[in-house]
């Protein structure tokens, strides 16, 4: 075997060896909060506080790496709550708006990415496509908070039969959602609900 096919080897292993940690490690990175600490959001809008508490709850599914509780709490002491998930391959997050679907986000995430769900509103009888893209992945994201190692930039698309409407969600990698973005009819964007504090 001469040096120079044994050299090919090498590098070809190594070529290997390093993609498959790069797909690992997009595959691994977590898109939900932390367990035990607190996320306070305001919504600027109308200049509303709410906070929520993580929590991990068991699960009888062995494909969720991650099974999350959020109590959400309100600035006159209401509470709800919302049920976040994520396994090697997805990553399902709820909102704590009840009209909005939950985002479920299939990884490794790239750039380009699109995909769409029908949702129907019990409430009206009517239904509604939404559309979404991602359109951005920013590395290594100065924050308040310290740098984030990932932000997906995601934008939705909603069209019914009396409405049409454009939202962006900025997701963080071991926060869940950063910011949320509507866009209005006179192509005003708005920050509708923007992540504040985490103790």
């Amino acid at each position: 075997m001469s040096l120079r096919f044994l050299s090919l080897i090498i590098i070809f292993l190594l070529s290997g060896f390093y993609l498959f940690q790069l797909y690992s490690s997009n595959h691994a990175l977590s898109y939900l909060p932390e367990e035990g600490k607190v996320y306070t959001y305001k919504y600027p809008i109308t200049d509303l506080f709410i906070s929520i508490h993580y929590t991990s709850i068991p699960s009888d599914d062995l494909t969720q790496k991650k099974n999350l509780l959020g109590t959400v709490t309100f600035e006159d002491g209401w509470e709800t709550e919302i049920h976040l998930t994520e396994s090697k391959n997805t990553t399902e997050i709820t909102f704590v708006t009840s009209n909005t679907s939950p985002l479920i986000l299939s990884k490794p995430l790239e750039v380009g990415d699109r995909w769409e769900s029908n949702v129907l509103d019990p409430g009206t009888h009517s239904s509604s496509t939404e559309k979404y893209e991602i359109v951005d992945i920013i590395e290594d994201y100065g924050f308040s908070f310290g740098t984030i190692e990932e932000v997906v930039q995601i934008k939705k698309t909603i069209s019914s039969r009396d409405y049409v409407g454009t939202e962006y969600f900025y997701i963080a990698s071991n926060i869940g959602l950063l910011y949320w973005d509507k866009i209005y009819e006179d192509d005003e964007r708005v920050r509708y609900k923007e992540l504040v504090d985490i103790k």
